[in-house]
C-alpha cells in the first residue's frame, strides 16, 4: 500500500502512528510517496476448526450412555493464528525550515537501528535515536515518510465449544473463548518525535481475555 497523503485517518494510539496529513514541502510531491500507515510487508492469518472424534456417532465413544456423552462428547475446538510485521511510522522533529510547515520530519543520519532493549525509563527502546537528528536550520528534514517500522503482531485465539442436543431440532451450545490465549504482549507504536523518549514503547495492549457464552437453538 503506497500513498502520498493519508488524509485525516488513523490513530495516534495503539500499534499505528499515522503519517501526517500535510506535505512537508508543497513543491516536492515525490518526497511524500511512501508506505501507507496500514502497510504490512508480511501477514499470515489462519483459522482452524476441529470437531473432536468423541461421542455418539463418532470414532470414539459411540456406545457411551447419555450422561457420559453429555460430559465428554460433542466437543469442538477452533483457533485463529495471526502473524504480521509492523506498521510504518514517520520520525518527526521541530520545524527549523523557516517555512512554518505543519509536518516537520527529522534528518536521517543513517539506517534505522532496532536495539529492542529495555528503555532507561521503562518499556522497550524499539528504535535507536542515533540514526536521527533535528532539521538543519533553513532546510527540510531528510527522512522520508514511514521510515521506521513498529512491532508486529503475534496472537493466537482459542475457542472450545460443546453442544447438548435436545431432540432432533434443538440444542444448547456452550462456548468458551480465550482471546490472545498465550497472553503475548501486543506492543504499541514507538514514540516518533525526536527528543526525550524517542523510539521507546512504554505500553502494550490486548492482555488475555476469557469469555463464556451459552446459546439455545430452536
Amino acid at each position: 500500500c503506497m500513498t502520498n497523503s493519508i488524509g485525516y485517518y488513523g490513530s495516534w494510539g495503539g500499534q499505528v502512528t499515522p503519517t501526517a496529513a500535510y506535505w512537508q514541502n508543497l513543491y516536492d510531491a515525490r518526497a511524500e510517496w511512501a508506505p501507507c500507515e496500514s502497510d504490512v510487508t508480511h501477514m499470515l492469518s489462519s483459522y482452524v476448526v476441529y470437531e473432536l472424534p468423541f461421542g455418539r456417532k463418532k470414532a470414539f465413544g459411540s456406545s457411551w450412555n447419555a450422561v457420559t456423552n453429555g460430559v465428554l462428547g460433542d466437543w469442538q475446538v477452533s483457533g485463529i493464528l495471526q502473524l504480521r510485521g509492523g506498521f510504518p511510522s514517520t520520525v518527526f522533529a521541530d520545524d527549523n525550515s523557516g517555512t512554518g510547515e505543519r509536518t516537520a520530519r527529522a534528518n536521517c543520519l543513517g539506517p534505522a537501528q532496532y536495539p529492542k532493549t529495555p528503555a532507561p525509563d521503562g518499556g522497550i527502546q524499539w528504535v535507536s535515536g542515533d540514526s536521527f537528528g533535528p532539521q538543519d536550520l533553513g532546510t527540510f528534514g531528510t527522512c522520508g515518510v514511514g521510515s521506521v517500522r513498529g512491532p508486529g503482531l503475534r496472537t493466537f485465539d482459542l475457542s472450545l465449544q460443546k453442544e447438548f442436543p435436545i431432540g432432533e431440532t434443538r440444542r444448547i451450545e456452550f462456548r468458551s473463548e480465550f482471546i490472545n490465549f498465550t497472553n503475548t504482549p501486543i506492543l504499541n507504536a514507538p514514540a516518533a518525535w525526536i527528543g526525550a523518549g524517542f523510539g521507546q514503547i512504554p505500553s502494550s495492549q490486548g492482555a488475555r481475555n476469557i469469555q463464556f457464552g451459552l446459546k439455545i437453538y430452536y
